[in-house]
């Protein structure tokens, strides 16, 4: 492809690189080109945001004869853990489930219990997503006594993988092994959408080169608190 000045820039880094870039400028096949000049180097793992993305550029990599590894930042999760003999059980964690296993146990009264359990469910979804850990986020909702075993509990169950866990968890789970991959350069397209789990154990892979690219006005996946990704303080060296 002809590349402008700018992405002939990005194309060529050799350094990590963190751009932010306006819809329809080529963000993704500059990541592309960048691959393209850097396979004959060392080993690319481009990291496309769902699973649609990942199947296009899979494909154009292919056409173009571009030798790299194209995943979602939960399937390469997934199989890391997987590889690692982790048994994830995927679902929601519903109601029902929360009653069975902590009502008995923690002596809860049938009154009161399906509110514990949306606040439950509330920090797990905070945890996941955010860069807190457990205890923080206990003391920032003031949950204390029986209420914060139970939720604890809860937790550990989940870490453990002994109760249906979300794909943030898990990919929460795996950001904080701080494994290392191995790969020489990995591309990380859609950036302003990614949660602090996906940029937190990309930013820290060591002798690895990293190109965040995004548009932080597109980001659409705020619900995950993803919201501008891209000024998230990981990235403030880039």
């Amino acid at each position: 492809m002809n590349l402008t000045e700018e992405q002939h820039e990005v194309a060529h880094s050799n350094e990590n690189t963190k751009v932010n870039a306006c819809s329809g400028s080529g963000k993704s096949s500059v990541l592309l080109a960048y691959a393209n000049l850097k396979q004959h180097i060392g080993s690319v793992l481009y990291l496309a945001y769902n699973k649609v993305i990942q199947e296009e550029i899979a494909k154009k990599a292919k056409l173009r004869g571009i030798n790299m590894t194209v995943l979602t930042t939960h399937s390469l999760a997934h199989r890391e853990l997987t590889n690692m003999g982790y048994k994830i059980t995927l679902g929601f964690f519903t109601y029902g489930i929360f009653k069975e296993v902590c009502q008995v146990r923690f002596g809860l009264r049938k009154e009161g219990l399906y509110a514990l359990f949306k606040k439950t469910e509330n920090i797990l979804n905070l945890w996941s997503c955010l860069g807190f850990n457990m205890n923080e986020l206990l003391d920032r909702h003031q949950v204390f006594g029986n209420e914060r075993d139970c939720i604890n509990f809860v937790f550990q169950e989940m870490c453990n993988f002994r109760l249906p866990v979300s794909h943030d968890f898990y990919l929460k789970m795996f950001s904080r092994m701080n494994v290392q991959l191995g790969y020489d350069y990995v591309l990380v397209d859609e950036a302003q959408d990614q949660v602090f789990a996906s940029l937190h154990f990309v930013s820290n892979q060591n002798n690895t080169i990293k190109i965040f690219i995004g548009d932080e006005n597109q980001s659409i996946y705020s619900f995950r608190f993803a919201t501008n990704a891209l000024n998230n303080p990981l990235l403030d060296e880039y």
